[in-house]
């Protein structure tokens, strides 16, 4: 019979090589949150200059070109926040990590596993709408060069 007073399936030690390599995982993500913060305001800047300076004749036009042009703006949007997003949960599990080593504390460091969870749920989502666009764009080019 299985022990009842246990509430955990098992115990999960780290010892200090795992520490060692947490804490490298954490200064690494501070690198990658700063790159892809800027990586995603440079998208956002750089829709909002292409959509401001294209030609009004770009607008008017019909079919499938047009709808292209039109959603274009509002999918770097999105992809951008969703990218942000992801960063966001990307160190914030990082810390919570660290955190729970620093402090000898299981609760952040579970939580860094539900943070890390969200991450994989928003990269789906991003990934599905990134598909989706770029077989839109297949399409096209497969229809009109």
């Amino acid at each position: 019979m299985e022990n009842q007073d246990q509430p955990d399936l098992f115990d999960v030690r780290i010892n200090p090589h795992g520490k060692l390599y947490i804490r490298k995982f954490a200064a690494v993500v501070k690198g990658v949150f700063l790159v892809g913060f800027i990586l995603s305001l440079l998208g956002i800047v750089e829709m909002i200059i292409r959509f401001t300076r294209m030609s009004p004749s770009y607008f008017k036009g019909g079919g499938l070109l047009g709808f292209q042009i039109r959603i274009y703006p509002f999918y770097i949007l999105i992809y951008s926040v969703l990218f942000f997003l992801q960063l966001y949960y990307y160190r914030k599990a990082s810390v919570l990590l660290v955190e729970g080593i620093d402090y000898s504390d299981d609760r952040r460091f579970n939580e860094a596993f539900r943070v890390m969870y969200r991450n994989a749920v928003v990269s789906i989502v991003t990934l599905l709408l990134s598909l989706l666009m770029n077989l839109f764009d297949f399409y096209l080019f497969r229809k009109y060069y």
